[in-house]
């Protein structure tokens, strides 16, 4: 009986160069804005790529059906885009750079991840998200700018009420408004149940 033959050990060395392969190969590209497809990647019925956004402006401007076909093999393009699952999977696992790399940003993310990287990048920027607050700024300053935002609801610091009020206006509420103030009578402070 014949040996078996071993399958090499696949190293980092090549499978970067497999990577780099991958990328110069031109079948993992769009066929017709030639880039390599960023999110959904779709095909023809014989496998030709193309970006979604392509493919649908692709679709849209022929006016006639015959005109919508592959600009390769010019088989006729199906309305609901066929996915290249194997094709966005190889292209999902290329490296990317952060869009705040200029920033200082330095991660090792994936074509893959790097939208839900961006979204939380400590390098990134974002608005404050209570409604009428102006704050903008990076990522990793927002725990801080939203435990003293003015605009946070927080709640009423006296006993028995329930409210929640904008921060900025707590004291306001307290010493004022808020039905169960303490209000000063000599020396002793009773709550007050203001009539409703």
């Amino acid at each position: 009986m014949p040996a078996k033959r071993k399958r090499p050990q696949k190293t980092g060395a090549s499978t970067s160069a497999n990577d780099e392969k991958v990328a110069e190969d031109p079948i993992c590209k769009c066929n017709i804005c030639f880039e390599e497809p960023f999110f959904l990647t779709v095909q023809c019925a014989n496998g030709h790529l193309f970006c979604s956004k392509c493919y649908q402006q692709h679709r849209e401007c022929r006016t006639t059906e015959s005109w919508k076909s592959c600009p390769v093999c010019r088989v006729p393009l199906p309305p609901q885009p066929i996915r290249n699952l194997l094709a966005e999977s190889i292209l999902g696992s290329r490296p990317a750079t952060c869009d705040y790399e200029d920033a200082g940003c330095t991660a090792d993310i994936t074509r893959g991840g790097k939208a839900e990287h961006v979204k939380r990048c400590e390098f990134g920027t974002t608005e404050c998200p209570q409604q009428g607050c102006t704050w903008s700024g990076r990522v990793s300053a927002l725990v801080e700018h939203t435990a003293l935002c003015e605009f946070r609801s927080v709640p009423c610091t006296n006993r028995g009420c329930n409210e929640s009020v904008p921060r900025g206006q707590l004291a306001e509420h307290i010493s004022g408004e808020c039905r169960f103030r303490l209000v000063e009578l000599g020396i002793l402070q009773l709550p007050q149940r203001a009539n409703v």
